[in-house]
């Protein structure tokens, strides 16, 4: 799943990332929800990152998700 790239109208490159919703602080299968889709941006540009690294690609390898919670 991960990290998606579309074009947007302008022509530009328009990434999401793919974020899991848990409804437990536990991630795993059994407590997610369902996936949302976050557009991704980078501050500086894509420049500030590492080569190779995409800005959906920060936040799978930072471990981002959700958490439904009362509390």
């Amino acid at each position: 799943m991960g990290a998606k790239t579309k074009q947007d109208d302008r022509g530009g490159e328009k990434q999401q990332y793919s974020c899991p919703v848990y409804k437990y602080p536990k991630r795993n299968d059994k407590y997610l929800i369902f996936r949302v889709m976050l557009k991704c941006d980078v501050p500086g540009g894509t420049n500030a990152l590492p080569k190779g690294v995409t800005p959906p690609m920060k936040w799978k390898l930072n471990g981002v998700s959700l958490l439904c919670s009362k509390e």
